[in-house]
């Protein structure tokens, strides 16, 4: 439980200092990571995939403008 909640702090800390600018393969990496051992726990894995769609709907290439 531990380490899921680990990497789903990752994916907060990510989607908070990345703003929505990711290389495309970085967000691929970061949702499979993050999620990573995360059915140990239906709401574990909730909240997980919550922030991952997150991730996915506010998603700009990176070096796009972020205006």
């Amino acid at each position: 439980m531990v380490k899921s909640l680990d990497k789903i702090e990752a994916l907060l800390q990510v989607t908070q200092y990345r703003n929505g600018q990711y290389f495309k393969k970085h967000l691929e990496f970061n949702a499979v990571y993050g999620l990573k051992g995360s059915e140990i726990d239906p709401a574990l894995a909730e909240f997980g995939n919550l922030l991952v769609e997150e991730m996915k709907k506010n998603y700009k290439e990176f070096g796009e403008d972020a205006n």
